[in-house]
């Protein structure tokens, strides 16, 4: 009998976020560095701006900048000081990030192994232990995803206004850098899998990882669309609990208005950001390690005995 393990799967993340809300703050944690699959990526491409890949553009940034700059040596000094400061926090930003991912994906898989996810100070000691490969893997997924988005900005900025031909191309070009996109974030994912779980160096587990997905590829995209999806769901439920996080605020509101006091109104403002913020942050934080957890049982579960397309299943039961 098949086994849907898309729905096992989902549910077995579920249980294991749900149920261990420390895994809520390292998703938090993880933020910083991307979450697993397209969600990145689109993203990155929402935000995206052609105006950066113009090759003027970064001399004209480095010529705006330099003017801001003062030309007294106290003020140098102090502008030295506080790019290091940034530098530092920057770094320790990137640091716990990565181990937290690292950790992440340790507490998932041990769930996977024995239905618990073990102490926290065990899986945060393997995303330290883990950082630099976990980095060097993260640094490479990153300049892909770069890559493939100054190569869609370079030919959206080449084309013509118009042309019949013209929507059919981007179709088709958005079409290829989604699939490369793909390629790349689930190819991160599997070969950071096999570095926490088997300790592998960033070079084997790249060959192992592109392996898995190779062997894997309906699947991982059949996972890729389902936790897309899943995506869009928790974000429309994420918008209805910003709404409903404002329902205290403007309680207070009428009341600060019917007694005439500015203070109460201004407080209920205050109540209302500090709600919407909770549910901004614990939406992303709880997502990222839900994702985390559904992307490392699979790839537990490829890893260990595979997994069968739902949709190759489909065709070869037609057949038959």
């Amino acid at each position: 009998m098949y086994e849907s393990i898309y729905r096992r799967a989902i549910h077995e993340s579920w249980q294991v976020v749900w149920h261990n809300k420390i895994l809520w703050v390292l998703g938090l944690l993880s933020i910083a560095v991307g979450q697993f699959g397209l969600g990145d990526f689109l993203g990155k491409l929402l935000y995206w701006n052609d105006s950066l890949i113009r090759p003027l553009y970064f001399i004209t940034f480095i010529n705006n900048l330099s003017s801001l700059m003062p030309h007294d040596l106290s003020g140098i000094i102090g502008v030295i000081w506080s790019l290091f400061i940034l530098l530092l926090i920057f770094i320790l930003t990137v640091f716990v990030s990565v181990s937290a991912q690292g950790a992440l994906v340790a507490a998932a898989a041990d769930w996977y192994k024995t239905q618990k996810t073990g102490r926290f100070s065990v899986a945060w000691r393997k995303g330290v232990e883990h950082f630099v490969p976990v980095l060097i893997i993260n640094i490479l997924e990153k300049i892909a995803l770069g890559l493939l988005l100054i190569i869609l900005a370079i030919i959206i900025s080449c084309l013509p206004t118009g042309g019949f031909w013209v929507l059919p191309f981007m179709v088709l070009i958005f079409s290829l850098i989604f699939l490369g996109a793909f390629i790349v974030t689930t190819w991160a994912i599997y070969s950071i899998g096999y570095i926490i779980v088997d300790g592998k160096k960033p070079i084997s587990s790249l060959q192992l990882g592109w392996k898995l997905l190779r062997d894997h590829l309906v699947v991982s995209i059949e996972l890729s669309i389902l936790l897309f999806l899943a995506g869009w769901i928790l974000l429309s439920i994420a918008i209805v609990a910003s709404v409903l996080a404002f329902l205290p605020s403007a309680l207070f509101w009428i009341v600060g208005t019917a007694i005439g006091s500015s203070l109460l109104m201004w407080f209920g403002i205050f109540i209302g950001l500090i709600l919407l913020t909770l549910v901004i942050v614990g939406s992303g934080a709880l997502f990222n390690a839900f994702t985390t957890c559904a992307w490392i049982y699979c790839f537990m579960k490829m890893k260990h005995v595979g997994i069968i397309s739902r949709i190759v299943y489909g065709v070869k039961k037609l057949l038959k």
